[in-house]
């Protein structure tokens, strides 16, 4: 019999299984990226509802509008037109000038204009396009005064990443710099006279300066193969993972999570403005000035949820902002971390991940165990949930960190919900059990009060009414009958508060269940066979035998079980069997199943229909083991129980 303390390790274990299961099974769906979309979402939120910041005024946007469009009367817009604007915004001295209109072709007049400003200003940045369909720059345009305008679009339709740099065609000669990189580039070069380096810790890390460019990797580059800035070796062989949803192939080029500036959007110019003679543009001087068009009409948008306000809408939640504003965006973020230390958004190694995630799943664990109800689970859970969300917050408002937090808060809630439930599950059947429990000392106790105290006080009653018993005797018997009594009272003690492994014949006697079973049978058998009973008195022939059983096959409770049957089948023949000269006790095998029979030729008038607490206390038994029980009359007129089970 099992002890509380034994019910309450096994509850628990199976309560933190419960729990451990939950974080297994969150971990897996963030593994295959049930969260991804969530988690996006959860991050454009978290940036929109940073605090609003300055506007960058080193960045100014000149851009082309359709009034415009209107006074030059033909787009796009000719080349000497556009170099007549380029040379216009040199006369106020920029740090860089970026041209984000495509002029893979001459336009109009004017074409060598264009390219003579090109070979007389080295911060004169063109784009190109490398991602089908490819867009070439002027073929007269040096690689140092090219960057890339592609951009990254999630499944989700929204831009969350920019590219640092690329190979369309995978191999080193061909490996490009964006042109984000390149005004970044020229800027800081002539602000600060800072260089694009290596990392000295990852040769695959751009940097200026001290501080480096964090790019998105799902796993280690091969060490034998690093990036040089100068000469452009190999590029990025990653081994498998995935990083925020992002699959291995996705994060195959050297990229950055785009931190948007949360403000007004960048200080913005017209054409019109900078040809106007009278127009004070001092306002571009040291400054990036980035060349394109604002008409929304016309221009090229890019989708982002991660913006407050831009220059085309200032109430949708996903607002579309203008392409050369995304290359603001991009090129800020640059320079604010190498002037200001602003943080760059970055990811933990997936390792962390799932650590974090199993820290928040043992901390709803925690949650559901001191609480037991799913209730107070629930309420109480807010609380760590607040944490949880207030700590990704301003990890990612003022650390850049990007923590993983709908795979988090998911594993937290069902943790603690699910281990709280199982709890309440547990106790209703710890009380059952223990309910169980009773109801069987109930009944045990009853048999072996019925199996000892009782047949002697019968014995008593019927030597009394037929005046058979002397006073001496009398006295003997009610002694015994104390012992019996006593003998219950040590049996309760001894079986039920100790878990001793034993069993109590009704007469007292003490058998130890480590026995095997057919020698426990034997001791049965002698001992029952012992007591003053009226039934036992007039046998002549007694057969018994009893083969053994493999004790892997048998319980403590189930021996104990079966040496009961085996005394309240023998009591039954000791009370009711009038005259029976012949008793048969036998224990054998027969296909498979084993077979304990109590078989005698008494009298024993209307004992085919006696339905009590024994005949109860077998069919169940029989229940127990798979079995069957049968109670029937003999040829001799005798009765036989038979309670037979399979076993291998």
């Amino acid at each position: 019999m099992k002890t509380h303390l034994f019910h309450k390790l096994k509850n628990y274990s199976a309560d933190w299984q419960i729990g451990v299961f939950a974080v297994a099974l969150v971990a897996v769906a963030r593994f295959l990226g049930a969260f991804t979309s969530v988690e996006w979402a959860i991050f454009d939120n978290f940036l929109r509802l940073r605090p609003e910041e300055p506007r960058d005024e080193e960045i100014v946007l000149v851009g082309i509008d359709a009034r415009d469009i209107q006074k030059v009367g033909t787009y796009p817009i000719p080349d000497r037109i556009l170099a007549q604007l380029v040379s216009r915004i040199y006369e106020y001295d920029p740090a860089v000038v970026g041209l984000g209109i495509f002029r893979d072709t001459p336009i109009g007049e004017g074409r060598n204009e264009l390219i003579q400003l090109l070979k007389q200003h080295q911060n004169f940045i063109v784009i190109e396009k490398l991602l089908l369909p490819p867009i070439p720059a002027p073929s007269e345009a040096p690689p140092s005064q090219v960057g890339f305008d592609d951009y990254l679009i999630d499944s989700d339709g929204m831009v969350r990443r920019s590219f640092l740099g690329l190979s369309p065609s995978g191999k080193v000669s061909d490996f490009k710099f964006s042109f984000s990189i390149r005004l970044a580039e020229a800027y800081l070069k002539r602000k600060h006279h800072l260089a694009l380096e290596n990392s000295i810790r990852d040769p695959w890390r751009m940097r200026f300066g001290s501080v480096e460019i964090p790019y998105l990797q799902p796993g280690n580059p091969q060490k034998d193969s690093p990036l040089k800035l100068d000469g452009l070796q190999s590029f990025l062989n990653f081994r498998p993972s995935s990083v925020r949803g992002y699959s291995s192939q996705e994060l195959g080029r050297l990229q950055v999570f785009l931190n948007y500036r949360n403000s007004k959007t960048f200080s913005t110019i017209t054409f019109s403005d900078v040809l106007d003679p009278n127009f004070d543009l001092e306002r571009i001087r040291n400054k990036v000035v980035i060349i394109g068009a604002i008409d929304p009409g016309g221009a090229k948008l890019v989708n982002t949820a991660s913006v407050r306000d831009s220059v085309i809408s200032t109430e949708l939640r996903v607002k579309p902002i203008l392409g050369i504003e995304y290359h603001a965006h991009a090129v800020s973020q640059i320079i604010r971390a190498v002037e200001d230390n602003r943080p760059f958004l970055v990811t933990w190694n997936y390792i962390w991940d799932y650590v974090w995630l199993v820290f928040w799943g043992c901390i709803g664990i925690l949650v559901g165990y001191l609480t037991g109800s799913s209730l107070k689970s629930a309420v109480i859970m807010l609380m760590p949930a607040g944490i949880l969300m207030a700590i990704a917050y301003f990890s990612l408002t003022y650390f850049g960190w990007w923590l993983p937090i709908t795979p988090s808060l998911t594993v937290l809630i069902i943790s603690g919900a699910s281990y709280a439930t199982s709890t309440l599950y547990q106790r209703d059947r710890a009380l059952k059990e223990r309910i169980d429990e009773r109801q069987q000392t109930i009944e045990q106790t009853f048999n072996l009060i019925h199996n000892g105290p009782l047949q002697t006080l019968a014995s008593i009653l019927r030597g009394l009414k037929e005046n058979s018993i002397s006073q001496d005797l009398l006295i003997k018997k009610l002694e015994g009958l104390n012992q019996e009594i006593r003998g219950v009272s040590e049996y309760l003690h001894n079986e039920y508060l100790t878990d001793e492994e034993s069993f109590y014949l009704g007469n007292g006697l003490k058998l130890d269940l480590k026995h095997p079973i057919h020698e426990l049978f034997f001791e049965v058998y002698d001992q029952t066979l012992e007591r003053d009973l009226k039934g036992f008195q007039t046998l002549k022939v007694r057969i018994r035998d009893f083969q053994p059983i493999d004790p892997a096959f048998l319980t403590t409770e189930t021996k104990r079980e079966l040496c009961r049957f085996l005394e309240e089948a023998l009591c039954n023949v000791g009370k009711h069997a009038i005259n029976a000269t012949r008793l048969t006790v036998m224990g054998v095998w027969h296909n498979h199943c084993y077979s304990l029979s109590v078989a005698d030729n008494g009298i024993g008038k209307m004992r085919s229909h006696l339905q009590g607490k024994g005949t109860e206390h077998s069919v169940e038994l029989a229940r127990k083991l798979k079995g069957k029980f049968i109670r029937e009359s003999t040829t001799e007129r005798g009765i036989k129980c038979e309670l037979t089970w399979p076993l291998p």
